[in-house]
């Protein structure tokens, strides 16, 4: 750690001046806004906490003056990282556990009444590797200077895995999309990844990061067929490392096979727009697709000129919609296409025929 320049020490010192120590080491009547309140330990060191795991600890604090301590609020803590609970072992039942807040409690604390604060570092809430944790706990008090409880953590980081949330999008049922995670050593340059090939229906494929013998590369494949909607996939993988498995998560919106767009066509003709193209294709692996007809309808006797043009061979289609002569804005129809796709044998895209204002002079 480099030293601090004196006008940068001189600030800092300056402004540590204007805390209240969490510690008993200074006597209330030489402090006249600070509470009564002795805290063991004046600083509260976690133990050694493996990256992706937790760990707790507690304060322990005492009302060591000659009337109620009234606590008011207890935080914020910093993150939602870490997570406080408040225990009064001399009282009992319900009375025994108080909910923490950072503002809106009343707890009042009777002369020489003990309260253990306990406080868990949970390091899964990270977004990157942290080797070291230092935070303050503030507790305000009703008519009294807060006291600022101190603690920190050391965090082992082996490796690192990059994504840890994998974003697949959004996917076909039987698309089988792949996700790829990256995992490369930090502190440990020699360990293994134990995964097996298959996991509830997923394909797991690790392999070595080229010539590096501290990256790995993970390829996961969803299952033959995932069910519609939100899906979150946890993996846990272990290592040779014990105690330390590889950690992330898959996320994606499972929507049918067959997807088209835009969602909705169109057609401005005195702007010279007078065609709107409608993509249709399937994502299933393997999968086949076939537009058996596509029609416009709409409010008028004219017939809409339709054209259906392959985009790839039994799976993609463009579908060309034309707007007949004739017709005026503003209108609205629907373009109507039927395949022989047993879960989508119908798709339905509104067809909006507008023209632009004329800009004003």
């Amino acid at each position: 750690m480099r030293p601090l320049r004196r006008p940068a020490a001189a600030a800092l010192f300056a402004a540590a001046a204007l805390l209240p120590a969490a510690g008993c080491d200074r006597h209330p009547s030489l402090d006249p806004k600070r509470p009564p309140l002795a805290v063991e330990p004046p600083v509260l060191r976690l133990p050694r906490i493996p990256f992706g795991g937790a760990a707790g600890g507690e304060f322990r604090l005492r009302n060591e003056g000659d009337e109620p301590l009234v606590i008011t609020g207890i935080g914020p803590t910093g993150c939602d990282c870490a997570v406080a609970e408040l225990r009064l072992p001399s009282r009992s039942g319900d009375a025994a556990r108080v909910r923490v807040q950072d503002r809106g409690m009343h707890l009042a604390l009777a002369p020489g009444e003990e309260a253990i604060l306990g406080i868990t570092l949970d390091t899964r809430r990270y977004r990157e590797p942290v080797r070291f944790k230092a935070s303050n706990l503030p507790i305000q008090f009703e008519g009294w200077d807060y006291v600022a409880l101190e603690y920190s953590a050391d965090i082992w980081v082996p490796f690192w895995t990059e994504p840890w949330a994998v974003q697949l999008g959004t996917i076909g049922a039987r698309e089988r999309k792949p996700g790829l995670v990256a995992v490369r050593a930090l502190e440990e340059t020699d360990f293994e990844i134990l995964a097996p090939s298959e996991i509830d229906g997923w394909e797991l494929q690790v392999e070595r990061a080229g010539d590096d013998p501290a990256a790995y590369r993970i390829t996961v494949l969803p299952p033959p067929e995932l069910p519609l909607g939100g899906l979150l996939k946890e993996f846990e993988l272990a290592t040779s490392i014990p105690d330390m498995p590889v950690r992330f998560t898959v996320l994606a919106q499972v929507v049918a096979d067959v997807v088209h767009g835009p969602d909705r066509l169109l057609l401005r003709p005195r702007q010279g727009v007078t065609e709107a193209e409608l993509s249709v294709r399937t994502v299933a692996e393997g999968g086949r697709l076939h537009i058996l007809a596509a029609e416009v309808e709409a409010p008028t006797k004219e017939a809409w000129p339709v054209r259906i043009e392959p985009l790839e061979p039994d799976r993609a289609w463009r579908v060309v919609v034309g707007l007949p002569a004739g017709v005026e804005p503003p209108l609205r129809a629907t373009l109507v296409v039927t395949t022989d796709d047993p879960e989508t044998p119908r798709i339905e895209v509104p067809i909006q025929v507008f023209d632009l204002p004329a800009p004003s002079r």
